[in-house]
């Protein structure tokens, strides 16, 4: 049994980049208002370790002055504005098992629960924009070493667009899966293909920015020191 608990605390300082003050990008327009963003943080988590399994699980906390965050609001461009006080804190567990050498399996899940903590009284305490509240990713693989097949699957809960929270993101949940065919070990030489989105789901980050749809890759590696 292999136990471990860390812990990390500090504070950030982040100045706006150039894009985002003078750079019209796209439909993303530039604020040459903005100012330098700060945070106080800290985290903690407690992870275990087995020949053939793992898991952890943390916390963290932050609070931010001057958050830079993008808002949109339609039929508007999105822009990126300071949100003077907010509140960032959730915790993360992860976990992977491995029973056999032909099988692995692994997940994580997110919480995220964000506040505005300092601006007009209509959104105060409400959540930040482009921030879900809930992720959860989950990943099997199996075959033997020379040809391993695997699938993924990623859910992401609705998200605000913008301060008020009155337009919505919403939720997805998207599926890739592939396979890995290894003929020789020396050179290393890997034939993978994997097919992402599957389902081809409609979904978005950002308004007006549609994910890519279903799609296929076939990649070839070689490598001589593997």
């Amino acid at each position: 049994w292999n136990f471990t608990l860390r812990a990390n605390a500090g504070q950030a300082h982040r100045p706006p980049s150039f894009a985002v003050l003078y750079v019209q990008q796209g439909t993303l327009a530039p604020n040459p208002q903005l100012r330098p963003e700060r945070a106080l943080s800290g985290d903690a988590a407690l992870e275990w370790k087995h020949a053939r399994a793992s898991a952890q699980v943390g916390g963290f906390y932050g609070l931010y002055e001057d958050l830079i965050s993008y808002e949109y609001y339609p039929p508007m461009y999105a822009r990126p504005y300071n949100f003077q006080a907010a509140m960032v804190a959730g915790f993360e567990a992860e976990a992977a098992l491995t029973p056999w050498d032909f099988l692995s399996l692994s997940g994580t899940y997110t919480f995220l629960s964000t506040q505005n903590l300092k601006d007009d009284e209509r959104y105060y305490l409400k959540e930040l924009p482009y921030r879900p509240r809930h992720k959860v990713t989950g990943r099997l693989e199996a075959g033997p070493r020379w040809l391993r097949a695997h699938g993924e699957v990623l859910f992401q809960s609705e998200q605000g667009i913008n301060r008020s929270g009155v337009v919505q993101l919403p939720a997805r949940s998207l599926v890739a899966v592939g396979a890995t065919a290894r003929p020789f070990e020396r050179p290393d030489v890997r034939l993978s293909l994997e097919v992402k989105n599957l389902l081809d789901v409609q979904g978005q980050d950002l308004d007006g920015y549609p994910l890519p749809p279903r799609a296929a890759y076939l990649t070839l590696a070689v490598a001589w020191d593997s």
